[in-house]
């Protein structure tokens, strides 16, 4: 535990410009060990507060152990939002996560009894696409979680080794799917999803910016978490500025063919630095995405002008 405060600490002291420290703590499950989240929590809320910094604190979570009583003291030790991921309705849920009896129904409960924010992240594969579409409708019209933000999001990475993943031209086609159910889905779906430039896309291009494992040591990468090679440094020596792998994720370098790129702003050469250095990174798939976001933008703007103009209301808050 100290290793982890002293790390933060002297990221704090060392940085005279921080203005924002935003901590996320995940897992596995971290609310098995809500006595961590309270020890860094308790260190750096203050901390922060002292040196007038603003501690963005967050948590992801699969939403079972999260009770409105957990809710309440994760927002006083400044944990401002939470992540929870459902794969689809309960006969589903269970099948991909065998977890306890009524789970489902308990965390739904949680989400609505939350004291903070949620971003509700459902999972869709091509074996769950259409019941994914019918969970968003169904939380979409609970009046207790329209204060939390619903988003249907691509698995990328394979938990499940019998299921298949979307390809990059089904996601596309299943997104038109998706963002014709609801307006509040397509603007959740659209807005802040490759849509500004960006100077660096992937948040773990930022030299700041890390994921610090259980092991002591410090990666780039939440993928590399556990891959010894793959870490850029320790938690009692800090990083290795000038490791390969620590210089992979933080250039700024970008090759001449994304130069000569019109959307180069906005992708900056690869959204996720994981998959640019694995060379799965789909120029084709990034610039059918940036003209498929684009379009629900404009579709969304003008109907957003349409309401002001004819003094209906303004769509829902996201």
């Amino acid at each position: 535990m100290g290793d982890y405060i002293g790390y933060i600490k002297k990221e704090i002291d060392r940085n005279e410009n921080l203005k924002v420290l935003r901590l996320i703590f995940f897992g596995g499950e971290p609310l098995i060990r809500l006595d961590v989240i309270r020890s860094i929590s308790q260190f750096v809320k203050p901390y922060c507060e002292e040196r007038n910094i603003k501690y963005d604190g967050g948590i992801v979570s699969n939403g079972y152990l999260f009770t409105p009583d957990v809710s309440i003291e994760l927002k006083k030790l400044g944990i401002k939002g939470a992540q929870i991921t459902l794969d689809g309705f309960e006969t589903t849920y269970n099948k991909f996560r065998n977890p306890p009896p009524n789970a489902f129904k308990t965390v739904l409960q949680n989400i609505e009894e939350s004291a903070i924010p949620i971003q509700i992240r459902l999972h869709a594969l091509p074996s769950n696409e259409e019941e994914i579409c019918q969970l968003a409708s169904y939380l979409i019209g609970i009046p207790s979680i329209k204060r939390h933000k619903i988003k249907i999001h691509r698995v990328l990475d394979n938990p499940y080794p019998s299921v298949s993943l979307f390809n990059d031209n089904e996601w596309l086609e299943f997104k038109e799917q998706a963002c014709a159910i609801n307006e509040r889905l397509k603007t959740t779906m659209t807005y802040g999803d490759m849509l500004k430039p960006n100077y660096n896309p992937c948040r773990f291009c930022f030299s700041r910016n890390v994921a610090l494992a259980p092991d002591g040591y410090i990666y780039r990468c939440d993928y590399n978490l556990g891959i010894k090679e793959k870490a850029v440094g320790t938690l009692k020596d800090g990083i290795n500025a000038d490791g390969d792998e620590n210089k992979a994720y933080v250039s700024t370098l970008i090759i001449d063919e994304c130069r000569k790129c019109p959307i180069l702003p906005v992708c900056h050469g690869g959204i996720c630095r994981h998959e640019v250095l694995l060379g799965i990174s789909s120029c084709d798939y990034m610039k059918n995405r940036f003209k498929q976001n684009l379009r629900f933008h404009i579709e969304i703007e003008q109907k957003r002008k349409r309401r002001i103009q004819h003094g209906s209301l303004l769509p829902p808050k996201i």
